[in-house]
């Protein structure tokens, strides 16, 4: 009797973790078939170039990169799709703002129309081409150099950040780079995160932090004296920034993104200026 009920208290725990556990093993299946496959926005397809160089071929269509496209039958060709092979592949949206901003950097007004762009920097685009034909003929033309392209800096990109949990680490890593350091204090399970990840994914703010060393300090259940001994910080949630020269700024309990910007681009020149100087006196350290 009592195994009995040992058994039945612990199976819907242990039917739970079976049901996350082939969940987690569906969702890696899922991601790693898609890892390889055409990517549905211009920040993933250049981070796939970032880890393996290639060129990048895009597809601007009217219809959204999960619908039915002439993309998805150029893939079972058999004379494309060894040309595709050789290029990181993305599909854009002419309905969204952002893909039509980013396409118009090569020129391209209309979908559907075909861009190459080089890794010399170079670009090719034609619109209206939509048979497997024209799309060859294109591509044969993308192997010699083409025109230059205008890239605007103002794009706006996915905020994607790379977090550092411990403030020793983040320190070290900014100085030895000579980039500015931000470190957000929060409660990690409350509205504190939430609120400030909100403000850092604006894409005005993360023009501005790109490059720069972001430390997450998680101080639930720390002391009132533990938040003091870092940076003055008083309230919670908050961000500090320091640049290369230990000049610091606080953004106590933000709520507006401008300000987290303005912070961001301030320590931005503060580095500018100590790593220039560094680079014409050497082993003198810069005063503040």
């Amino acid at each position: 009797m009592s195994n009995r009920g040992h058994v039945n208290h612990h199976r819907p725990a242990l039917l739970i973790g079976l049901m996350l556990l082939l969940s987690c093993s569906s969702c890696a299946t899922i991601h790693n078939s898609n890892s390889n496959g055409w990517a549905t926005d211009y920040d993933t397809a250049e981070r796939r170039i970032a880890i393996s160089p290639k060129p990048l071929f895009i597809y601007y269509g009217n219809s959204l990169p999960t619908a039915h496209n002439p993309s998805i039958d150029w893939e079972k060709d058999a004379d494309l799709k060894p040309l595709l092979e050789k290029f990181v592949c993305c599909r854009l949206y002419r309905q969204s703002s952002f893909d039509r901003r980013y396409i118009a950097q090569f020129g391209v007004t209309r979908a559907p129309s075909v861009v190459v762009v080089r890794l010399d920097g170079s670009h090719h685009a034609q619109e209206g081409v939509r048979t497997t034909d024209q799309l060859k003929t294109f591509l044969e033309k993308s192997d010699y150099p083409g025109q230059a392209t205008t890239l605007d800096p103002h794009i706006v990109r996915r905020a994607h950040y790379e977090w550092v949990d411990n403030l020793a680490t983040a320190k070290r890593l900014a100085q030895e780079s000579g980039k500015p350091l931000l470190v957000a204090y929060v409660r990690r399970f409350s509205n504190d995160w939430s609120r400030i990840n909100k403000l850092l994914k604006h894409h005005m703010v993360y023009r501005q932090l790109r490059d720069v060393v972001m430390c997450r300090i998680d101080v639930s259940g720390w002391s009132a004296e533990v938040h003091i001994s870092e940076f003055g910080v008083l309230t919670l949630p908050s961000i500090a920034f320091q640049s290369p020269d230990g000049r610091h700024d606080i953004l106590q309990r933000p709520t507006d993104h401008e300000a987290i910007a303005a912070c961001a681009a301030k320590m931005h020149i503060a580095a500018r200026q100590v790593n220039s100087s560094n680079d014409v006196t050497g082993n003198i350290q810069t005063q503040p």
